[in-house]
């Protein structure tokens, strides 16, 4: 360990580890902390000092390289352990583990150990806080290390009771080069564009590009291979790789090679002869939607502190360079730290392991991080519904569950309620494609039984069946059969809410939630079980597509065979009413002119109805709407012998029915729609006479026109109206100054009354007699205008 820069800071090691039981450790990227730091503990320790890390590929490698400048065989002093692989003997001293193995050991009480080193802290990750916190609640535990290349120094400083050790210097130094990205282009070509940068700079050694996913790399590694030809070699690094193609990454380099990644070189991983780093500023990463409650799948940038570890990825050998595929300008605004893990995951297999953990410790376990309340709420309501928890304590059955090798509550109860019952290898498998196989399949989706059984190269869901099966007959299950039916009818009580009907578009299925989700195949099933789900943007819009599905029959939804019954649903968002077909306790959404023409008739009928409950009254009962009404009612009364409709509730409701039917949209029910049926309604002939009857507009003496406005009137004027009816001719009063006595429409039948407005069009009084107005009132509001407005006439006597 000589080598190791860190190697000079050995005393200082010494003297904290004198004077405190756990230590915190700050040491730049590539200064060999994740090898020096266990090394100097064992040497100071009896029993085993446990490094978690939070990936698989770090723990081996990391042990690997350990052992090798130990000159020790691997398995020996040094060691690891994660999910289905293990090398270790009676004499390991240090053990490299995956901090989820590490918690499922607790969980089955096999642990032992003088120190737990948790290696990269600053990602975060759940099984990392909640091993923090158990650590920290145990009065007698083992001592605790933490370090990164950053930390929360402040917050864990206060947590461990000790000073923060800042040891080692970066290596090399490293160019960070910002390239723009272009309006339009695609990553693959950026990637390009700043591969060809590093080649013309003869910065050409080993070059490592970050990517969000395998669909990624494999385009950017085709298009490298075009673009750029033999002038070097191409890998690729990402969960579930090949052991072969993982080895020969870590091998050191004969000739120029690219190595197009994922987030997981990011930390804890040394790639010999790193020069150069392209990084795309993304990752794929899996957060819960709490209105999908589902988790999904999406791309999204990277925090600043994601960043700085992919530069140090190069600079560890010699000096450096780093492209981010970004702007300066866009960096101000991503966030500076990963955001805790916990605050991103659906919680109930967080909470049902916090539980169980705080079983072991008999102590209430301090997170330190607010969990989002209704998601907590709801996580908590589901896990006692299954009875897994009990008055805030985990139940016999929820500690089986939690015990289980899958990480998803929802299958781990359906595998410990089948122990009695019986399960095929059938279902083990699909249980192992669900919890394994999606990280592979983001480029198409894929049907769940042709990616079950043997044919399944997928090295993660080969090693979860394995376990799956190891797990059944350790604990006594009964294997039957294997029936698909069954083990859908499995599937669909594990997983009801992902249940999703086929729709009237082609390719759109809906969640029970109401969500739609995305699919693209040659046919269209009747339902389909989505078993997982990806969030894209496409053209600024959000959208849910399955990668991972399962075909229902329809059959196995209704095995009764009942008939469907088809409702009628007002969706919001549309602004119109849908068809909705229910059968066998499922719904699904249905296009209203694929139902047969009786059934369409019902609907057609039916909407009226449901118009009333969603129509508000304004939307169609505008102004103009009311002044022809109010004429059509006057005409009613000034004229009984015509027999004209009064417009009374029984004609409105008769006209709101005929308004309504047969229309689904919002967007169809518009004024002129409405004025069109009251019309009719009223008789179309007749409508001349109304509006020569009952005027819009008069000629006055000086050649203006006066306005006359039709309304219905309130409680307080209804002595001065009509029968609850009021007309008014609006003018300005230099407009009325010749004319004199009262006013009447309608063959003299009904008196109107006078609105003088001011110059500027507003009320100054309303009368039914302009000679009292005149005589009485003129003064004063002569004396009181004349000199706002100065331009108006204003003759002194006007009678």
């Amino acid at each position: 360990m000589e080598n190791i820069s860190l190697s000079k800071e050995e005393k200082k090691l010494e003297y904290a580890i004198q004077q405190n039981k756990n230590l915190l450790i700050e040491a730049p990227t590539g200064s060999g902390k994740s090898l020096f730091i266990p090394w100097f503990l064992s040497k100071k320790s009896e029993d085993v000092v446990v490094v978690l890390e939070p990936r698989r590929i770090a723990a081996l490698n990391l042990a690997r390289y350990s052992a090798k400048i130990q000159k020790d065989l691997l398995g020996k002093r040094v060691g690891y352990q994660f999910r289905g692989e293990s090398k270790k003997s009676g004499e390991t001293k240090i053990l490299y583990q995956t901090y989820g193995n590490f918690l499922q050991e607790l969980l089955h009480h096999k642990w032992k150990g003088s120190w737990v080193v948790f290696d990269e802290f600053h990602e975060r990750k759940s099984d990392m806080d909640l091993l923090f916190s158990f650590f920290r609640s145990l009065k007698n535990g083992p001592r605790i290390c933490v370090m990164s290349a950053k930390l929360d120094r402040e917050l864990l400083e206060k947590q461990l009771n000790t000073k923060c050790l800042e040891l080692g210097e970066p290596l090399y130094p490293v160019e960070i080069l910002y390239q723009n990205p272009t309006a339009g282009e695609s990553l693959e070509f950026e990637v390009i564009k700043a591969l060809k940068s590093l080649y013309l700079s003869k910065v050409w050694d080993t070059t490592l590009v970050f990517l969000p996913g395998k669909k990624e790399i494999f385009r950017c590694k085709q298009l490298a291979m075009e673009s750029l030809g033999s002038i070097a070699e191409y890998m690729e690094l990402y969960g579930g790789v090949d052991k072969k193609t993982e080895e020969n990454v870590f091998e050191t380099a004969t000739k120029p090679r690219v190595i197009f990644t994922t987030n997981i070189a990011e930390t804890s991983v040394t790639i010999p002869g790193v020069k150069a780093v392209i990084d795309s500023g993304i990752e794929r990463s899996m957060m819960y939607d709490d209105i999908q409650n589902v988790n999904v799948l999406s791309t999204v940038n990277i925090s600043i502190e994601n960043a700085i570890q992919r530069t140090g990825r190069s600079g560890r050998t010699q000096k450096g360079v780093c492209i981010r595929l970004w702007s300066k300008e866009k960096e101000l605004g991503l966030n500076k730290s990963i955001l805790p893990e916990i605050l991103q995951i659906d919680l109930k297999l967080f909470l049902l392991q916090k539980f169980a953990l705080e079983s072991i410790s008999n102590s209430c376990l301090n997170l330190e991080v607010t969990l989002p309340e209704k998601r907590e709420k709801e996580s908590l309501e589901l896990l006692k519904g299954l009875n897994l928890i009990s008055q805030s304590k985990i139940t016999p059955l929820g500690l089986e569950v939690v015990k289980t090798p899958i990480s998803d509550v929802s299958m781990s109860y359906l595998l410990v309620q089948s122990k009695t019952k019986g399960i095929s290898l059938l279902t083990l498998w699909a249980m192992s494609v669900i919890h394994s196989g999606v990280d592979s399949l983001t480029k198409e989706p894929r049907q769940l039984f042709d990616l079950i059984g043997e044919k399944n190269n997928n090295k993660e869901v080969l090693l979860t069946f394995e376990n799956l099966r190891d797990y059944c007959k350790a604990y006594g299950y009964h294997f039957i059969e294997d029936n698909p039916q069954q083990t859908l009818k499995c599937l669909l009580e594990a997983y009801p809410h992902r249940l999703a009907l086929k729709t009237s578009t082609k390719g759109s299925y809906k969640l029970s939630n109401q969500s739609r989700v995305r699919i693209q195949t040659e046919e269209n099933p009747f339902a389909l079980l989505v078993l997982s789900m990806m969030q894209t943007k496409i053209g600024g819009k959000s959208e849910l597509r399955t990668n991972l599905y399962a075909e229902i029959p329809e059959e196995l939804l209704d095995p009764n065979g009942e008939e469907e019954v088809y409702e009628l649903e007002w969706k919001e968002k549309k602004q119109r009413f849908v068809g909705i077909g229910k059968k066998g306790g499922a719904e699904r959404e249905i296009g209203l002119t694929e139902l047969q023409p009786d059934v369409f008739s019902k609907l057609k009928e039916a909407v009226a109805e449901e118009w009333k409950a969603v129509l508000k009254k304004e939307i169609y009962f505008t102004p103009q709407v009311e002044t022809l009404l109010v004429k059509m009612k006057l005409a009613a009364l000034l004229y009984p012998h015509y027999r004209l409709p009064h417009f009374d509730e029984e004609d409105l409701e008769l006209i709101f029915y005929e308004f309504t039917h047969g229309v689904f949209a919002l967007k169809d029910l518009t004024e002129e729609r409405y004025i069109s049926i009251i019309e009719d309604y009223f008789g179309k002939p007749m409508l001349k006479w109304l509006h020569t009857t009952f005027p819009d507009y008069v000629l006055l003496p000086n050649g203006k026109k006066g306005r006359y406005r039709y309304y219905t009137v309130d409680e307080g004027e209804k002595n001065s109206s009509y029968k609850g009816f009021m007309v008014e001719i609006s003018a300005r009063i230099g407009d009325f100054m010749d004319l004199r006595g009262e006013h009447f429409i309608a063959e003299n039948k009904l008196k109107v009354r006078y609105d003088i407005l001011a110059p500027n069009f507003r009320t100054i009084q309303k009368t039914w007699d302009l000679t009292g107005f005149w005589k009485n009132t003129y003064k004063e509001v002569r004396k009181e205008l004349r000199g706002r407005y100065p331009k108006h006439p204003w003759p002194e006597n006007v009678v």
